[in-house]
């Protein structure tokens, strides 16, 4: 008789991407999260003498931490567990789902009718409209109407917390939030792609890797290599082929 006892199981309490690795993210991520951190330095004002060390107590350290873990502990809950993309939209999207991110869509209507009389009242309001609206060009409109695009929480927390830019210790909080949130996406999943698949179709066509034989067409050209289109997930008729 074995008497030995079971091995336990223990449920995991937070989903990971456990294909990820330390090494994974140094040689594939660790540069474009440079950049990133450039930016949200430079944009972020995290610079000018009001603003206290990211090694502070209050409120960096508490709130970072706070971003860190909430992402992760949300998607314990199954009505939070879909993407925010057009297709889990209007396709996968529970009704509760839409009463969460109407909440979130006031709260966040509140902080930027703060943000904005805070630099209305500093005679920054302008150049700060304009720095937002180009900022909106560059990383929001190229995108958005692709089908394919996926707006993963590391890149839509990264790109509103660096626009969190006063002085008020309560936008510095939505700030150090967001920022672990930021953490959080590229920890658990890595800094995935906005278009998701379709850029690895891109790249991989691009450079006409081995792998991608299976896409190719046979067009009689002699050694130039065609593949077949990419087919996008279409919210429209909720079809996932390009999924």
């Amino acid at each position: 008789q074995n008497t030995t006892n079971p091995k336990p199981e223990y449920r995991k309490l937070w989903e990971i991407d456990e294909d990820y690795t330390l090494s994974n993210f140094f040689f594939y991520d660790f540069q474009s999260v440079l950049a990133d951190m450039l930016f949200f330095f430079i944009v972020g004002r995290l610079y000018q003498p009001h603003n206290p060390g990211i090694d502070s107590l209050f409120p960096w350290i508490l709130f970072m931490t706070f971003g860190a873990i909430y992402p992760s502990v949300a998607n314990n809950f199954e009505f939070l567990q879909h993407s925010l993309s057009m297709y889990s939209i209007m396709c996968t999207w529970p009704p509760i789902l839409f009463v969460y991110a109407i909440a979130l869509l006031v709260m966040a209507g509140v902080l930027i009718v703060g943000l904005v009389r805070s630099h209305y009242r500093r005679g920054v309001l302008g150049s700060r409209l304009l720095e937002s609206i180009v900022l909106f060009l560059m990383y929001q409109v190229p995108f958005v109407t692709n089908d394919n695009f996926h707006l993963h929480h590391w890149y839509g927390m990264w790109w509103l917390g660096m626009q969190s830019n006063a002085p008020e210790w309560w936008i510095r909080c939505f700030m150090a939030y967001c920022l672990g949130c930021y953490i959080n996406g590229i920890a658990v999943y890595g800094r995935d792609p906005i278009l998701a698949c379709e850029y690895a179709f891109y790249r991989s066509t691009n450079m006409e890797c081995a792998f991608m034989e299976c896409y190719e067409v046979d067009t009689g050209a002699g050694n130039e290599t065609e593949y077949k289109p990419f087919v996008t997930p279409d919210w429209r008729t909720c079809t996932t082929d390009g999924l």
